[in-house]
């Protein structure tokens, strides 16, 4: 999603009421937020826009799947549970 900095609060404020979103990161560059949902079908994205559609652009990229999948990663120094 791309909005204004003085939209930020609002727009935080609607994405915390709504129980799919599952993440909310800040960007950096043209886009405001990443919005992770969790959705039921396509009318469910549908309606999440109609919501949040009115505090700026949105883009709607579905991911199809997870061909990579890292766990995460380890600070230098730090001891690896075993």
């Amino acid at each position: 999603m791309t909005t204004s900095a003085n939209r930020y609060p609002a727009v935080l404020a609607i994405l915390e009421s709504m129980p799919q979103v599952q993440q909310c990161q800040d960007l950096t560059g043209k886009a405001s937020f990443l919005i992770k949902v969790a959705v039921a079908s396509v009318g469910n994205i549908e309606t999440i826009i109609e919501q949040i559609s009115s505090y700026g652009e949105t883009q709607t990229p579905v991911v199809l799947s997870s061909p990579i999948k890292k766990q995460g990663i380890t600070a230098p120094n730090s001891k690896i549970p075993k």
